[in-house]
């Protein structure tokens, strides 16, 4: 059947990405999820530690921070309530970038704090096959 071999071939594909999740730089508060989106967090988070001690942080309102780098002419605007950066990494993927692991790894900002419409996109979990399949 060629739904069970395509469920068969997902969940082989991604279902390695539970045991990566196991890693050391692992953040408590990261979901379980597939591996590609496990690996682009990874190096925003090592990109997050990079910038950890050039950062210049400032809280301009409730859930809204300008960082600045170094490096950078100007600063990037980390807005939670409706969640979003004005960074490349932000614009081009949506997903959580640098800038806002900077902002959980300092204890500015929690990934519970977040909306749980955006916690709980798809995107964000693991599809491990436990679900029902409704007959599939």
């Amino acid at each position: 059947n060629y739904l069970t071999e395509r469920k068969d071939a997902y969940l082989k594909a991604n279902t390695p990405a539970a045991a990566l999740n196991r890693v050391s730089c692992q953040p408590k508060y990261m979901p379980t999820m597939s591996s590609s989106l496990f690996n682009h967090w990874v190096i925003e988070i090592k990109r997050s530690r990079a910038i950890r001690e050039d950062a210049t942080i400032e809280k301009m309102g409730d859930g809204v921070f300008s960082i600045k780098g170094k490096r950078k002419k100007g600063p990037h605007y980390v807005f939670f309530g409706l969640p979003r950066c004005s960074c490349r990494s932000w614009r081009k993927t949506g997903y959580p970038c640098r800038h806002m692991f900077l902002l959980f790894e300092k204890e500015m900002f929690k990934w519970g704090d977040l909306p749980e419409s955006y916690r709980s996109i798809p995107y964000f979990s693991l599809d491990t096959g436990k679900h029902n399949n409704h007959g599939l």
